[in-house]
């Protein structure tokens, strides 16, 4: 498959999964802070993603981003549960930047546990 044509399933892939979830969070009655979430994580995580298509074939690269993928979910958790509780409603532009921020970490972290897991696998 060429990069053009993976990228943009990858990219419809998220926006999918996005929207499904927005819709389902709302149905089960949770406040609309939770779309800031989803769209961070969508943004983090898909421009990873997208910009380590070369490592989209190794099995290190997506472990390392799962394992960074649970670390998020419960930190969006404390965040939004339990920090964030009183509030309601969070833009989504005010969010996005942390979600930026976290793409530059991620793209510094995913390497380190690939190492390791590279060590391990030794």
């Amino acid at each position: 498959m060429n990069r053009p044509t993976a990228e943009n399933i990858a990219i419809w892939t998220v926006v999918i999964v996005g929207f499904f979830l927005v819709v389902m969070m709302d149905w089960a009655g949770l406040p609309q802070k939770w779309h800031a979430a989803i769209v961070g994580t969508a943004i983090s995580f898909g421009g990873v993603v997208a910009a380590y298509q070369r490592k989209w074939r190794y099995r290190r690269f997506w472990i390392s981003l799962g394992i960074c993928f649970v670390v998020h979910i419960l930190l969006m958790w404390i965040v939004f549960q339990r920090i964030l509780a009183p509030v309601r409603t969070l833009g989504i532009l005010i969010w996005s930047p942390i979600a930026f921020a976290e793409i530059i970490l991620l793209v510094a972290v995913i390497p380190v546990i690939e190492r390791k897991l590279r060590r391990k696998d030794k």
